[in-house]
């Protein structure tokens, strides 16, 4: 399981800078398709976390095993809420939270013109977990942008993406306006 922005890199460089120690707690979740929570996931390998270029870091793991999930039929989502923990001393300590649940399966996004012919498709796009306040939803439109996809140009109307958030396997077309 991967994904789930931590605490920035530029954070943990003025801790460590000010001499404290860190620690890192993280609890994988894995929910059913209503949003109940089916187990907290045991017996994994550490959390690793990796930074890019942006500064923001990002968790996995492996190993992890649920017995529950196995009895209730599967998990449709899954995620992690980690705690990082800086310490100073004996009486400091300073904790961020961050969390993020996503959908285990993956999707494909096909983007085509009116006509029906596929422009191009975009697979791997796993969905939010829509039982929490987080917005985490991949949308059609802001994936097209991501991923330079244009709208056909269609002479005398302006086009664009509808604004769907990636729930399932989707085929989306672009919807024109008269100029």
């Amino acid at each position: 399981m991967e994904g789930g922005a931590v605490y920035g890199k530029q954070s943990k460089e003025i801790y460590l800078a000010a001499g404290m120690s860190e620690s890192t707690a993280g609890v994988y979740t894995i929910y059913n398709g209503d949003g109940k929570k089916s187990d907290n996931l045991k017996y994994g390998d550490e959390i690793v976390i990796n930074y890019g270029d942006d500064g923001v870091g990002t968790f996995s793991n492996s190993g992890m095993t649920s017995f529950n999930a196995l009895l209730w039929g599967g998990a449709s989502y899954g995620g992690i809420r980690i705690t990082k923990t800086f310490r100073y001393g004996e009486g400091l300590s300073v904790s961020t939270e961050s969390a993020s649940y996503v959908s285990l399966n993956t999707y494909t996004v096909t983007y085509q013109n009116e006509n029906g012919e596929t422009i191009q498709t975009v697979s791997g796009i796993r969905a939010d977990f829509p039982y929490d306040a987080y917005d985490s939803s991949v949308y059609v439109d802001e994936l097209a942008d991501r991923e330079c996809i244009a709208v056909p140009v269609k002479e005398g109307y302006t086009g664009r993406w509808e604004h769907v958030a990636v729930a399932g396997n989707i085929t989306v077309k672009p919807v024109y306006t008269a100029a």
